[in-house]
């Protein structure tokens, strides 16, 4: 039988039209019906003689994106491989390859996607993720003239321009290549490599940094990347880091470069984040972190969410109303425990809905939800003495606390929800006269809180805030990866991704 035989391109059009004629929206099967439109429903990867050559640049390139986290299974690699071999004998029909085809082009157009807006959908995985990512995506425009060119277009368009996007990308080669690395393998062997020399090496080798790190500092370095108690020895956990799988880092890698895809490609040149596994604030310029500090966040069962949104304004002396969850979660068992005692140790006032205060001792747990209850400026406060607003509809706020005492530990997974600053009144000033250019000192910042009387500063310049989870990401530096602890257990959410 001869190729002819095998492959009519009349056939081949025919069976195309009556797929995609009349497909016009921007679906992945939408454009796809647009490029085959366009191409006046011929082929891009077969023809008359068989499979054209650059379909094997085609699984090189879907074979790399490996390097993005993405598994080779989720292009069905193999079957492409298997098919080209099934087309190129004398039994494959018509049928046979156009379904090649169009799966040719669907995977490119699915590898595109999944560049830009991420291979699975936030909320799937995420309930609590609502940062939005990039809405929109065409590419047809990009596609047509490289496939009639016999190239694959290029995929690094599509693929995010973060910063973060790039380190964690080399990081992800480093550790792939580590898993086949012999060193590595043999000081892996606890029965060979058993003294703290013989670990010194294995840090070496497990460290998230090319950077040169003294002997000295190596420990703590180490501990450091992996979020452990820094003890400067290598310690218990230090020894059960080090031992463990080097899979579970990869997938680690894996799981974090798909949620920066959730994110959008580009951010803006100045903006703020919140990272909430590393519970850590950064507010950027450029590539730089103009100013860091440490934020307690939504404790396991009130975590804290993804969102984006902006800083408005600065509000010192703010008055604190009780939102709903923590009226149902606290302050009815303290009402029903102590009564009038609650309100009072809690400094909460009460009012009707009309706004008439009322005495604290007409409370009961029957009547509690016809309230509203609030805190005036001062010590108690739950919002300290500075809030910063970012409205948006999830009630999420970065504001002071009267409670100083959680920002020594490392587990700061302790709010109801919002994020608590470790340094408002610095981050203010830095706000105010750096980014504003008002002339405000401390000396002024702390007269306004000595009055007690709110007063609220608008921004001119809003400030996009990012609040994400991420459990490998940055350090303050913005350069150097680190492996955090997977305080709300979601990156199990991700198990079936990599089978």
């Amino acid at each position: 039988m001869s190729a002819n035989d095998k492959f009519d391109m009349e056939a081949f059009i025919e069976v195309a039209q009556k797929q995609f004629n009349g497909s016009q929206d921007s679906t992945l099967h939408g454009q796809m019906a647009q490029l085959y439109r366009k191409h006046h429903y011929e082929p891009f990867w077969v023809d008359e003689e068989g499979v054209l050559a650059f379909t094997t640049d085609l699984i090189s390139a879907l074979d790399s994106l490996q390097y993005d986290g993405i598994p080779a299974s989720h292009y069905q690699l193999d079957e492409l491989r298997n098919t080209i071999v099934n087309l190129q004998s004398n039994k494959a029909s018509l049928q046979q390859f156009y379904a090649f085809d169009t799966l040719c082009t669907h995977l490119l157009f699915k590898s595109a996607f999944d560049l830009k807006l991420g291979c699975l959908s936030a909320r799937s995985i995420d309930s609590s993720w609502f940062h939005p990512n990039d809405s929109a995506l065409y590419v047809v425009g990009d596609f047509m003239s490289p496939l009639e060119d016999g190239q694959i277009p290029d995929l690094t368009t599509y693929r995010s321009q973060l910063p973060f996007y790039q380190t964690l990308q080399k990081q992800l080669r480093h550790f792939k290549e580590l898993s086949i690395d012999s060193t590595y393998l043999k000081l892996m062997d606890t029965t060979i490599a058993s003294t703290d020399s013989m670990r010194k090496q294995l840090i070496r080798k497990l460290l998230p940094s090319a950077m040169a790190i003294e002997d000295s500092n190596l420990i703590s370095y180490f501990q450091y990347s992996f979020q452990l108690p820094v003890t400067k020895r290598i310690d218990e956990a230090s020894r059960k880091q080090l031992y463990k799988s080097i899979q579970q880092t990869i997938k680690k890698i894996a799981i974090n470069l798909e949620r920066l895809r959730w994110l959008p490609t580009k951010l803006d040149t100045t903006y703020a984040l919140v990272n909430v596994p590393a519970m850590e604030f950064y507010l950027c310029k450029q590539a730089n972190v103009d100013f860091e500090m440490r934020v307690v966040v939504g404790k396991k069962e009130r975590p804290t969410p993804s969102l984006a949104t902006r800083m408005t304004s600065v509000l010192f002396n703010p008055y604190w109303g009780v939102p709903p969850t923590i009226m149902k979660k606290d302050v009815l068992p303290g009402i029903t425990k102590s009564g009038e005692n609650y309100l009072i140790e809690k400094d909460l006032k009460v009012f009707t809905k009309t706004g008439k205060e009322i005495p604290r001792s007409k409370v009961t747990p029957k009547n509690y939800n016809n309230y509203i209850y609030r805190q005036d400026p001062g010590d108690l406060n739950s919002l300290g003495v500075i809030k910063f607003n970012m409205p948006n509809k999830y009630d999420i706020y970065l504001h002071d606390t009267p409670h100083k005492e959680d920002f020594p530990n490392r587990d700061r997974a302790r709010s109801s929800g919002c994020i608590r600053a470790h340094k408002p009144k610095e981050l203010a000033l830095f706000i105010l006269n750096n980014y504003e250019h008002n002339t405000i000192d401390a000396n002024k910042v702390d007269s306004i809180i000595a009055k007690r009387k709110s007063l609220i500063i608008s921004l001119k310049h809003k400030i996009p805030v990012h609040v994400v989870y991420l459990t490998c990401f940055m350090d303050s530096t913005l350069t150097q990866v680190r492996f955090l602890n997977d305080v709300y257990k979601r990156d199990t959410s991700f198990k079936n991704y990599f089978n």
